[in-house]
């Protein structure tokens, strides 16, 4: 009987890394695939979901008496438009046809009191506001602003939103040009220098976990039985709120379920939660007898990174149960009930 000699040096390590590459690749590709394949669905969805009126059928509705307008913007529920005679941001409800609820903006006292409004920028429902004095504002449409009930938004939407201030860095800085994403803004100024506000993007923060998490190997072993806490895995707790939006079926709002798949640092698992009905209206989610073969009727499923964690728990403790491979511990959540591999 012939046996192989297993060699542990550098090469050995060198093989197993490169299996370990291409088999992130495999799954990244297949990732890649669904995700285009569901796109395609929904860009169907969303043929028969929307039926955009011809112009025959429009109806022309007068803002305002003697009132005009020289920019207008819109969000998923309301248009935003500036008046061209004392610069104010006024605001036009899409849920009503008529101009009974048409107005100087809700939160023009609180946010930008006495301000000017130089220019303003949207993003399905994210807002910023340029006033002429260089002050910025932001906030988000009534739809992640009031989900929690008036005035409580999930505790994201309340760290990007912010009153008018100038912005650290650009007090001497004239912005003449203003773009915003979903949880971004970007700002151009007249000296062609580019400042930008908001969620870092996702690739960002992979580099800088990546960075401090291999400080931490450095510094520290990790053995079986130790009590962690997680730098990856899911940000929320079963019940929190997520946002997604797709095209067809535009921004919506989503209850967190607990996770059906193992969490692994190298891949990006699929999420389970169920939609919030259009009424906004949250339920507590029943988790008794959980098992992660179970669903819950009505609930939809993607790409962790695909959907926004709008409230974000305290840092998770586990403990570690095994190991896989040299580089990965095996860790057991008893507030989610399933493991993640960190």
């Amino acid at each position: 009987k012939k046996t192989r000699k297993m060699d542990c040096g550098d090469d050995g390590f060198d093989e197993a890394r490169s299996r370990k590459e291409k088999k992130t690749r495999k799954m990244a590709a297949k990732e890649r695939e669904r995700k285009r394949k569901e796109e395609a669905e929904e860009r169907e969805k969303g043929k028969t979901i929307k039926e955009w009126p011809s112009v025959g059928e429009l109806e022309w509705v007068a803002a305002a008496d003697g009132v005009s307008f020289v920019e207008i913007a819109a969000l998923h529920s309301e248009l935003l438009l500036v008046s061209a005679e004392d610069r104010q941001l006024y605001s036009w409800p899409l849920s009503h046809s008529d101009n009974r609820h048409f107005g100087i903006h809700p939160l023009a006292m609180s946010m930008w009191a006495g301000e000017s409004v130089a220019m303003v920028a949207t993003c399905n429902v994210r807002a910023t506001v340029v006033m002429e004095s260089g002050k910025v504002a932001t906030f988000y449409d009534a739809l992640l602003r009031d989900c929690l009930g008036e005035d409580s938004p999930p505790s994201l939407v309340d760290g990007l939103s912010h009153s008018a201030k100038l912005v650290q860095n650009m007090e001497k800085e004239k912005i003449v040009e203003i773009k915003t994403s979903e949880f971004l803004t970007v700002a151009v100024t007249s000296s062609g220098k580019v400042y930008w506000w908001g969620l870092m993007p996702p690739n960002e923060i992979d580099i800088l976990r990546d960075q401090r998490q291999a400080r931490k190997k450095r510094q520290s072993e990790i053995v079986v039985g130790a009590r962690v806490k997680l730098d990856r895995g899911y940000p929320s707790l079963p019940g929190s709120l997520v946002y997604t939006s797709s095209f067809g079926l535009g921004p919506r709002l989503g209850q967190l379920l607990p996770p059906v798949e193992t969490f692994h640092a190298d891949y990006n698992p699929r999420i389970q939660f169920k939609p919030v009905p259009p009424d906004g209206t949250l339920e507590t989610p029943d988790l008794t007898d959980w098992s992660e073969k179970k669903s819950v009727a009505g609930s939809e499923s993607m790409e962790m990174r695909d959907v926004v964690f709008l409230e974000r728990q305290a840092p998770q403790l586990g403990r570690v149960v095994g190991f896989d491979g040299a580089n990965n511990a095996i860790v057991e959540l008893t507030e989610i009930g399933a493991a993640m591999v960190a």
